[in-house]
């Protein structure tokens, strides 16, 4: 091992110490400046690249359909104030103000609509916002009185399900449902079917009233002490269930719902419609996606494998005539090419008749009615008159069209046997007094 103990030592050159610690002092200080640059470098990019808070605000003198952020449409009547503000993670808080909006809003982060006092959430839905305004408010002109003097929200939800929240509660809002805020009061919900029923109709706050619990519980118990009394009586009879090997000259089964005629009417029950200036309708199922007949109601309904897909096959290109239908006049009546492309049928055609005001929807179906029972006649293009006319009159012609379609497999009383276990939507709308 080679001793270093007598080399030399060599003496520093002069200063050397000093350049040394001057050196060490200055490297933290060039760090620093280049974790600054780096940071600031951070934030010109996030500045320029990532998304803000977005903000917008609207006062309609029309009919106006109305992008808010990248996943909502408001399609606003005459008269509607709104604003609202998106949030980098797509967060939308809306203030509606005043006046009647449809929302379309598709899944994603939270969508909530503030409204005289009612709050909305939603995260993926069709609903509608009604503020409805005193008198006293009606005869004000500026927004801020409008807005305070607000006696009601109306919320009616077309698709999915919505929280509505009011100064005394919350309550759950499930399609077809609508719900009632008032001042100082919980949210409550209007009698059910309401807004399914009738979506045309604008109803006065004075006429929307929750069904009182103990009418429901009084219902209830007549249908169930009706159904004891059935059961007791087949208990008697010796009545047994079908065997499996059932034909259709057995009775066919009871169809679901159908407590009224909708087909095979006879003159004089036209005649009392068209005096009640009423319009019945029913579809088979109707949606944008294929529907294929469930294996066991077509076995409960008697058909083979072969009329089953026939059936399936139907119900697809009556479909598909429905929807195209409800498309244009939907588009027509709004503009909204993007609803017209998107919404259920169900909500086109709730949408088609709201759209319109209601002295023409009850002139239309006035006609219609009258049309059907022999008592004027229908127009040589079918495609004049106004967008409900020519809805109504399309519509009553469903049911019958499908159940032609079916009859050359089925022969006509089993089609309509299947007509009616199949239908998925039944209109009755009905009465001669105006808004």
């Amino acid at each position: 091992m080679t001793d270093f103990s007598q080399w030399p030592a060599q003496e520093p050159p002069e200063g050397f110490c000093a350049r040394v610690l001057a050196a060490r002092r200055r490297r933290p200080r060039v760090r620093i400046a280049a974790g600054a640059m780096a940071l600031a470098a951070a934030a010109l990019v996030a500045a320029l690249f990532l998304p803000g808070t977005e903000s917008g605000s609207a006062d309609t003198r029309q009919r106006s359909s109305i992008p808010v952020g990248r996943r909502a449409v408001a399609v606003a009547e005459a008269g509607a104030r709104l604003h609202w503000t998106v949030s980098p993670r797509g967060h939308v808080r809306l203030s509606q103000e005043s006046g009647d909006v449809f929302y379309r809003v598709e899944p994603g982060a939270g969508f909530e609509v503030e409204s005289a006092g009612a709050r909305v959430l939603v995260q993926g839905t069709c609903f509608r916002v009604e503020v409805v305004m005193s008198s006293a408010a009606k005869m004000m002109l500026s927004a801020a009185a409008g807005a305070a003097a607000a006696s009601a929200v109306l919320v009616t939800v077309y698709e999915g399900k919505v929280s509505v929240a009011g100064p005394a509660g919350t309550v759950q809002v499930a399609a077809g449902e609508q719900a009632r805020v008032e001042p100082s009061a919980a949210p409550r919900l209007a009698a059910e079917g309401s807004a399914s029923k009738a979506p045309h109709a604008a109803v006065a706050p004075e006429e929307v009233a929750p069904v009182p619990v103990e009418a429901l519980v009084k219902t209830q118990r007549a249908q169930i002490v009706a159904l004891q009394g059935r059961v007791r009586e087949l208990e008697k009879t010796g009545a047994a269930v079908k065997p499996a090997t059932a034909t259709r000259d057995d009775p066919p089964p009871d169809p679901p719902g159908l407590h009224e005629r909708y087909r095979d009417f006879t003159r004089a029950e036209l005649l009392g419609m068209a005096q009640n200036c009423e319009v019945r309708a029913e579809l088979p199922p109707v949606g944008r996606e294929p529907y294929h007949l469930n294996p066991d109601m077509g076995a409960r309904l008697h058909l083979s494998e072969q009329e089953q897909a026939g059936v399936t096959a139907a119900v697809n290109a009556v479909g598909k005539d429905v929807v195209a239908h409800l498309r244009a006049l939907y588009l027509e009546a709004t503009g909204d090419a993007v609803g017209a492309d998107s919404l259920e049928p169900v909500t086109l055609g709730q949408e088609i008749l709201h759209k319109s005001p209601q002295a023409v929807v009850l002139a239309a179906r006035t006609r219609v009615a009258r049309e059907r029972a022999g008592l004027e006649t229908p127009p040589a293009d079918p495609n004049s008159g106004s967008i409900p006319e020519r809805y109504f009159r399309y519509l009553i012609t469903v049911g019958d069209s499908f159940q032609r379609a079916l009859e050359p497999a089925l022969g006509a009383q089993h089609a309509g046997t299947v007509r009616d276990n199949l239908v998925s939507m039944r209109m009755n709308m009905d009465g001669c007094s105006g808004p």
